[in-house]
């Protein structure tokens, strides 16, 4: 079984903070958030695929959540 290794395949747009790392894969359609350890390396990371919440009919759920959220970015 061969592995779709997305991560080694495109560049992701990043935005980092002291606390958080962002990264947006928009050709894999996955978006990852990590908080890095204490060293800098990459920590904990959790990554939402978006073709799978869409395809599970939480689409508009996950936009409202997502809309929220640029909407505190930008207060």
């Amino acid at each position: 079984m061969q592995v779709n290794q997305w991560w080694m395949e495109e560049e992701p747009q990043t935005v980092e903070t002291p606390r958080n790392v962002l990264r947006w894969y928009p050709g894999a359609g996955k978006l990852q958030l990590s908080r890095p350890d204490r060293d800098g390396s990459v920590g904990k990371t959790v990554t939402l695929d978006v073709g799978i919440v869409r395809k599970s009919g939480q689409g508009a759920n996950a936009r409202a959540i997502l809309q929220a959220v640029m909407d505190a970015l930008e207060a």
